[in-house]
């Protein structure tokens, strides 16, 4: 069963058997209804089944993109039950390869070679250690030598190709892509990474087309929204790229999303509307770091990115002679190693403007946008007294 409404009215028809529920969660995550299918997995595992290793690697896989660190604790948790089960390996080391787990997949790649046991799923998971490490030939080698084992595993030859990109193989790269979907046409990552190289070789609407395709395929994935995004942005297609970014930020509220919608603004000279998205980012992350005591703003992956949302709200403050704001913009830049400079540099000058101000707000002369940043600076920068 390939379609959603079958598959929910067959789920109806079911009779009420012990095996009911993991048999749902299996067709709804076929069909990508992922919150259905983990309910149902839920159910399961309150029937007596929580330690059971098969049940929590399909947990696991469900949420691997969309929730990585959870997909972990599922899986590990299948791994401790027995280190010597191969059962899913190659899903587990899919799994350390987004995460970048270099400890945790040397483990599996070692308990593999010790266990003498090879077959198609314990060639993928030596395919992605050979990956993770950037030894992109043996990646491919291994890759390869799964499909030998089991040739009906379509969604190989995208592993293939990932690796025939990295490797500047780009024809190859795209040759593999193409076996991959003439095999399986809803292999999205196949058509994803079709749109990657296409974008690679620069031809942006051939990207569009096959980014489309993938996310057709898979609308659960908030990577093939930003790369949507991306493209119609750089087809200077503006509403097109804003509205695939706020569907990705409906989709898991990240807010690498609301940096990629602020700087568009921003490029366009749509600084107050840069400003918005950038308050919203910024209250975001206050958010998540209230949520995660002991972890550093400064520590965080997108600290670059912060650092310059902090600068460029103490910029637009002070143009609006919102001096206080300002300032506060400032101080929470300053922790960021690459903005503490020119944060000091901005405090002195907020000060030095505010007194300026309200010694003479009569004759005060406000400071040129384009010195700020603000090249494309169109709307007025006086504000009544009374927002003050």
């Amino acid at each position: 069963m390939e379609n959603r409404a079958e598959i929910v009215r067959v789920a109806s028809q079911l009779p009420n058997h012990w095996i009911h529920q993991y048999f749902l969660g299996k067709a709804y995550g076929h069909v990508g209804l992922i919150d259905r299918a983990f309910s149902c997995y839920e159910r399961f595992q309150r029937l007596g089944f929580a330690g059971n290793p098969d049940l929590n690697n399909a947990m696991g896989k469900l949420v691997m993109t969309t929730d990585p660190p959870n997909s972990l604790r599922f899986m590990d948790s299948a791994r401790q039950f027995c280190s010597a089960r191969l059962n899913d390996v190659d899903s587990y080391s899919h799994l350390l390869f987004i995460l970048d787990d270099h400890v945790k997949m040397r483990i599996l790649a070692d308990d593999i070679v010790e266990s003498g046991r090879y077959n198609a799923e314990c060639s993928i998971a030596l395919g992605n250690f050979y990956g993770l490490l950037g030894d992109h030939d043996k990646a491919v080698d291994n890759f390869s030598r799964a499909l030998r084992y089991n040739p009906d595993l379509h969604h190989v030859w995208t592993l293939i190709g990932h690796e025939q990109v990295e490797l500047k193989q780009t024809e190859l790269a795209m040759k593999s892509y193409t076996n991959a979907i003439e095999a399986d046409p809803k292999e999205y990552r196949a058509w994803y990474g079709l749109g990657q190289t296409m974008e690679i070789l620069r031809a942006h609407a051939s990207a569009l087309y096959y980014f489309k395709r993938a996310f057709e395929n898979c609308p659960s994935d908030t990577r093939m929204l930003l790369a949507l995004g991306d493209t119609y942005q750089t087809l200077n297609k503006t509403s097109d790229a804003e509205m695939c970014y706020w569907r990705a930020y409906q989709v898991d509220a990240d807010t690498v999303v609301l940096v990629r919608l602020a700087r568009m603004f921003e490029k366009l000279g749509r600084y107050g509307r840069s400003a918005e998205l950038y308050m919203k980012y910024t209250a975001d992350v206050q958010a998540e770091a209230a949520d995660s005591l002991g972890t550093s703003l400064a520590d965080r992956e997108d600290a670059e990115d912060l650092g310059h949302a902090y600068l460029y709200l103490s910029k637009y403050y002070l143009l609006h002679r919102l001096f206080t704001n300002a300032f506060e913009e400032s101080q929470a830049a300053e922790i960021f190693r690459d903005c503490k400079e020119e944060a000091h540099a901005m405090q002195k000058q907020i000060s030095r403007m505010q007194a300026e101000f309200h010694d003479n707000p009569e004759e005060y002369v406000h400071v040129e946008p384009a010195r700020l940043g603000f090249p494309l600076w169109k709307e007025s920068v006086v504000i009544d007294n009374d927002t003050m």
